[in-house]
This record gives structure tokens, sequence and C-alpha cells, in this order.
């Protein structure tokens, strides 16, 4: 298995686990993540402050969306570890096929 491939599933997992566990700026300073955008924004560039800042109809359904949120909170942590889980499970098994199959290659 490839390295990066390999820290990819892991950064994906960890976005995975963050968002189940409610962590609203996982990976802060990551590329990609809520910190790394505002800091971009940095630069004053109009543009990239508009793009960062959410339309009124997207923050009302947000707002709308809130009390649902907060009542199924504990349903859908369980939820998260539930696919965390097996997607550990399917990596783990994934790994050791690899690991097998370059012991098994070093002996031929």
């Amino acid at each position: 298995m490839d390295t990066f491939l390999l820290w990819q599933v892991v950064a994906s997992i960890r976005k995975l686990v963050s968002f189940f566990l409610s962590d609203l700026d996982p990976g802060a300073g990551l590329p990609g993540s809520a910190a790394s955008a505002a800091a971009s924004a940095n630069s004053n560039n109009p543009a990239m402050l508009r793009s960062l800042a959410p339309d009124r109809a997207s923050l009302a359904r947000a707002q709308a969306l809130l009390p649902v949120l907060r009542e199924q909170r504990v349903p859908m942590r369980r939820f998260g570890l539930q696919i965390v889980g097996r997607l550990t499970q399917l990596q783990t098994s994934r790994a050791l096929g690899w690991v097998r199959g370059q012991l098994l290659a070093e002996k031929v």
C-alpha cells in the first residue's frame, strides 16, 4: 500500500471522526480546513471574503436544522462510531493483507 494512499485514508477517517464527534474545525491548520480558509482571507481579497460568507438562505436553512441536529446528536454519534469502527476493521484487514503479501514476496 502506498504511503500517500495510507495517509489519505487516515486523513479521511480523522475527518469522519471529527464530524461525528461534533468538532466544528477538524484538522485546524491542515489544507482545506476552516482555519486555513480563514487564514487565506487575510489577503483582504473581496472575492475570497464573499466565498467564505454563507448567503442568507443557506444561513436560514442551517439555523432551522440546528434543533434537529442537537436532538439527534447521540444517535448520530453512535452511527458515526459504527461507521468508523467498520472502516477501521476494513483498513486493518487491507493493511495486514498488504504486509502478508510483502512478506510472502520476500520469501520467494
